[in-house]
């Protein structure tokens, strides 16, 4: 042991390069990994606020009147119309939705279609439809939220239920 103290040489320059170069090849990786998962946090992040975005309007609607809300419906819906249409596609299939557009007998509508979360503002659609199998007691409901941040629209679907079987 004391001969190891007694030593004043130390290390070369060629031992330090080495050791930082064994040093650098190790901390470069884990800092591209650190990098992706910020990115991957971001992402989900923004993906978890849509969602959000997206059941408060489906719970807004549900709280609606449903009488109301069935006589704005059409009796088809016309999907070449794009500007009073919401296409919804998954798996193969695609749904037409008449868009739902607030006016003044929907109080505080404007506030949950176009809401500003931390300085972003989210814009959301709302499309309903008849259901297919109760039309006196359901309506289908969907929710798409535009994309901010992570380039893909999300769509949430619901029913509004008719009062006498709430």
């Amino acid at each position: 042991m004391l001969v190891f103290f007694k030593n004043k040489r130390g290390f070369s320059l060629i031992k330090v390069l080495v050791a930082l170069t064994i040093l650098s090849l190790i901390t470069i990786p884990m800092l591209s990994f650190f990098a992706q998962a910020y990115d991957y946090t971001n992402r989900n992040r923004a993906t978890t606020l849509s969602l959000n975005v997206a059941q408060n309007a489906i719970v807004y609607m549900q709280k609606q009147q449903f009488d109301q809300i069935k006589s704005i419906l059409p009796p088809t819906i016309d999907d070449s119309d794009e500007s009073k249409t919401l296409k919804y596609t998954n798996s193969g299939s695609t749904e037409y939705y008449y868009k739902f557009s607030c006016s003044e007998n929907f109080p505080s509508c404007n506030e949950v279609v176009n809401p500003v979360i931390n300085d972003v503002p989210y814009s959301i659609d709302i499309g309903i439809k008849a259901h297919d199998q109760y039309p006196d007691y359901l309506i289908d409901v969907i929710v798409k939220v535009a994309a901010t941040t992570n380039n893909k629209d999300l769509f949430l679907k619901g029913v509004i239920t008719n009062e006498k079987i709430r």
